[in-house]
């Protein structure tokens, strides 16, 4: 099986080369990576062109600035059997792809869940990323048995990309969400595997607090984040960190 890695980027100097790093470490290399900037102000594209000879690495520039269109432009271009979306902050080991893979053919499935851990010390920082991960697993694959994951990691079947039309690009936040209920609506096949780890960076904690972090994050695809805490947040002056495309 081949696997197209790739990467959204919106000023990602400080990051993105430690995650092409590790990706000149996997045991199963990548077939392509595709680093798509979103017309970066700083050194992105700059650091990026570093591995051009160490990576099979094309660097492309998303039509809009927001993570969707950029997965969407990598999607387009890869020529590999699976997709693997990662954001540029994101750190794994060695065996990353190796072990999504395997878990992909012995379980059969057209999309992939690795587990998230972050990288950050402190205990909220844990307890939110862990509470992610177990809640994409245990409530979305194990109770309601549909894929769940977060689009900053993820392996997917390009055909299963294609079928579902890929990710809205007029999203500049919850994107991902969308594209799960996507998924399943089309009920693909899905796996979720521990041996994976994905490590989530804390920058947004560190610069901004936890907790405006937390209701930033709540979905707006919720009744109740909707019509209660989005007014509340509009009213103590909490701002949401997107706003879509028109």
């Amino acid at each position: 099986m081949t696997v197209s890695v790739i990467i959204p980027c919106l000023n990602e100097e400080k990051y993105v080369g430690k995650l092409l790093k590790d990706l000149t470490s996997q045991i199963s290399k990548a077939d392509e990576v595709y680093v798509v900037d979103c017309h970066s102000s700083d050194k992105t594209v700059a650091v990026a062109h570093k591995f051009v000879n160490r990576l099979p690495l094309t660097i492309l520039q998303s039509p809009y600035l927001n993570a969707a269109a950029a997965r969407n432009t990598g999607a387009d271009a890869a020529q590999t059997d699976y997709l693997l979306f990662l954001d540029a902050d994101m750190r794994i080991g060695p065996k990353f792809i190796d072990q999504l893979l395997r878990k992909a053919i012995s379980k059969r499935a057209d999309f992939v869940s690795p587990k998230l851990r972050s990288e950050g010390h402190h205990p909220i920082d844990h307890v939110i990323i862990s509470s992610v991960s177990s809640w994409n697993h245990f409530y979305h694959m194990l109770i309601r048995r549909h894929a769940g994951g977060v689009g900053g990691a993820m392996l997917i079947r390009k055909d299963t990309h294609n079928t579902i039309g890929g990710y809205n690009p007029m999203k500049r936040q919850f994107d991902d969400i969308d594209y799960m209920m996507k998924l399943w609506k089309h009920k693909v096949s899905f796996a979720y595997t521990r041996d994976a780890v994905a490590i989530t960076s804390n920058r947004r904690f560190a610069k901004q607090g936890r907790f405006v972090s937390i209701v930033q994050g709540l979905s707006e695809h919720h009744f109740l984040v909707r019509h209660v805490v989005r007014p509340i947040m509009k009213k103590v002056g909490v701002k949401p960190q997107w706003h879509d495309l028109s």
